[in-house]
């Protein structure tokens, strides 16, 4: 096992910015269905930050209450991603 050589799909997957394609190549796509059915603030934080992208960054479109929603739905300690994810670490 130690020595096998990865999936190629896996190993590009993995290698993405895109947070449901990260969710999945983490098997956690289920356990995101889940935390969002009995989780509706955490629905919305996820709605809000699943669509981040590196390129996002460089937009000078983004007004303050935007940069803020996003900030909030990740760092949010009941129901933000970020808490969330940490539970698979």
């Amino acid at each position: 096992m130690q020595y096998d050589f990865p999936d190629i799909k896996t190993v590009n997957a993995s290698y993405s910015h895109k947070l449901h394609e990260l969710i999945g190549v983490a098997g956690l796509q289920q356990d995101l269905r889940n935390k969002e059915q009995i989780d509706t603030d955490f629905g919305d934080n996820w709605a809000t930050a699943k669509d981040w992208s590196e390129d996002s960054r460089y937009e000078w479109n983004i007004c303050r209450t935007q940069a803020q929603s996003l900030r909030d739905a990740v760092t949010n300690p009941d129901s933000g991603v970020l808490a969330w994810l940490k539970n698979y670490w």
